[in-house]
């Protein structure tokens, strides 16, 4: 399993759109990091810009057989000395949220690789953790400089340290000819600045991948070199606006340290296979993806129904790829492999 590295300097805009009524509502919409099938479309997309048509299919089908998984992207905190990556917080910790406290710790959205690795619910996280982001992500203590161990779980200052920001940008249709209903608002992610709070810090994207028995192959160096090219092709919507490009894309390995539980959590948008898959699901959440207008009016992709980022099973799951509809003669398929992670049981912390 390796990580890939989009390096990223503060401010840099991306948009990742969500589900929305129209093109307009569209722009307005965008998810808080890169899901996994935006990333699965742009890595096809950019092989196709040097393969052949039966050569780019043939390299997406490793990853609908599941013989290459990616996660979707998350966010990476580099300190000096240190990496910190941040994963979605398994669906599952919400079972255990202390009543009182449940607002807050339904919040927390990402939580750092060493609260992961850890197993702490809830209930451990304000003698270990500390939120950042106004509660959004969790960390803890020892992923922050020694300056930061004795501020409190919910700081007011670590709350100031932020992994990304989501802005509102007015923008004016010129391209048409009606006075009317031409002004919107544009909406993007972009990468945080940590300099008044964290000197030489910086925030960046990552996310996994596992190619077992491909290393050295030439179809993983090709599609290494799909992905080294991606910071000049860009990834997400509103490239013309300058979203969706970043410094360069490194590699290297990832591992993470948990003991087995028998439960795992997926950091991949996930469509289950089977009905049996179905039946191991124990928490997730539901994320409606496709519908994308395309080649005029009525024509559009169809809708699916995924699990989110963070659901957990007992056992690891497969997942499935589905086609979606056909663009320009080819099928386009809406990426749903499960990338699976060891995470801490329930009943280990009664």
């Amino acid at each position: 399993m390796q990580a890939v590295i989009f390096r990223c300097r503060p401010r840099f805009r991306f948009h990742f759109g969500g589900l929305a009524l129209d093109n307009n509502a569209w722009l307005s919409t965008t998810s808080e990091w890169l899901p996994s099938d935006t990333l699965f479309s742009a890595i096809v997309n950019t092989l196709a810009r040097f393969c052949s048509e039966a050569e780019t299919t043939r390299l997406a089908q490793l990853f609908v057989d599941g013989k290459i998984r990616i996660s979707s992207g998350f966010y990476l905190l580099e300190l000096p000395g240190k990496k910190v990556f941040f994963l979605p917080k398994p669906a599952h910790f919400m079972l255990e949220t202390p009543d009182d406290d449940f607002k807050k710790y339904a919040a927390v959205r990402f939580i750092s690789q060493t609260v992961w690795e850890a197993g702490w619910m809830p209930k451990d996280w304000k003698n270990e953790c500390i939120l950042l982001q106004n509660g959004k992500v969790l960390a803890a203590k020892t992923d922050l400089p020694e300056s930061f161990k004795n501020e409190p779980f919910d700081s007011a200052q670590t709350a100031k340290i932020a992994l990304y920001q989501v802005g509102d940008y007015p923008r004016v249709k010129v391209h048409t000819p009606e006075r009317t209903d031409n002004f919107f608002h544009f909406t993007a992610l972009h990468i945080a600045d940590n300099g008044s709070l964290l000197p030489q810090s910086s925030v960046h994207l990552f996310f996994l991948v596992d190619q077992s028995g491909l290393d050295n192959t030439s179809d993983w160096k090709t599609i290494q070199a799909a992905i080294r090219m991606l910071p000049y092709e860009g990834i997400g919507g509103e490239r013309a606006a300058g979203c969706g490009f970043f410094d360069g894309a490194d590699f290297e390995p990832f591992s993470l340290n948990t003991a087995g539980s028998g439960f795992y959590a997926s950091v991949s948008l996930t469509l289950p296979a089977n009905e049996a898959e179905l039946n191991r699901m124990k928490g997730y959440k539901l994320q409606t993806r496709g519908g994308r207008h395309y080649g005029g009016e009525g024509k559009k992709f169809d809708y699916v129904r995924m699990m989110a980022e963070g659901a957990v099973s007992a056992g690891a799951i497969s997942g499935q790829c589905t086609v979606i509809g056909r663009e320009d003669g080819h099928e386009v398929i809406r990426y749903g492999k499960a990338f699976c992670l060891p995470t801490v049981a329930i009943s280990d912390q009664s």
